[in-house]
């Protein structure tokens, strides 16, 4: 198999909580899952290994630890840019989305334990910055990474799961806009980067199989 990025099973490291009990059996990440509707997800997050009962299909790796192919970096780099400088959130899912367009697969290694303290979770909730963030990742994902070779049921929920998340956080809050503008004034390089992606109708038929 063609393998070019490996993660772990990491656990979450509570660094808010005292000393003897940072450490925790409950899973991070077990790797990055992907809905049809272009919803990403950490696989297992919050639970601990042994109440995993559902296979759901790893689609990249989380960004906390990684171990890349240099080969595969290589591969999928765009003018030397291996994340892309205009996300602040997420890249470790858009380049997760670049290696698997490239053929390239995931690995997890189950026996391996690591711990992470994650910067968003029960306790420490988003803050507009990442929200916004987050709104800007989801776009850009979208337009460089989605193909027009999908089914139309995975293109319909998509298009619906982005356009009522982008209304609602507008609503929610209004400085999202920014994130928008964003997007549309870096649409050119935005465009440039998608068209460098390796988008066949064969290879979207391999990267929706990892849809969960």
């Amino acid at each position: 198999k063609k393998i070019g990025f490996v993660g772990c099973q990491l656990r979450r490291w509570d660094y808010h909580k005292p000393e003897n009990k940072r450490i925790t059996k409950k899973i991070d990440s077990l790797g990055i899952g992907i809905t049809q509707s272009q919803r990403f997800f950490e696989i297992g997050a919050g639970k601990k290994l042994d109440q995993i009962k559902n296979q759901i299909p790893v689609f990249g790796i989380s960004g906390a630890l990684c171990l890349y192919s240099k080969k595969a970096l290589n591969k999928i780099n765009y003018k030397g840019e291996f994340f892309d400088p205009i996300l602040h959130y997420k890249n470790d899912n858009e380049l997760s989305y670049r290696l698997r367009w490239a053929g390239y697969k995931p690995l997890i290694a189950k026996d391996v334990i690591a711990y992470h303290d994650r910067q968003l979770n029960e306790i420490k909730k988003k803050s507009i910055w990442a929200i916004r963030s987050s709104l800007r990742g989801d776009l850009v994902i979208f337009l460089k990474c989605f193909s027009k070779y999908f089914p139309w049921q995975i293109k319909l929920k998509s298009l619906s799961y982005l356009t009522l998340k982008t209304l609602y956080l507008i609503i929610r809050y209004p400085s999202s806009l920014k994130e928008i503008i964003f997007v549309i004034k870096n649409r050119k390089i935005i465009g440039e980067k998608a068209k460098a992606i390796n988008k066949t109708k064969n290879n979207a038929k391999i990267v929706v199989k990892n849809f969960a």
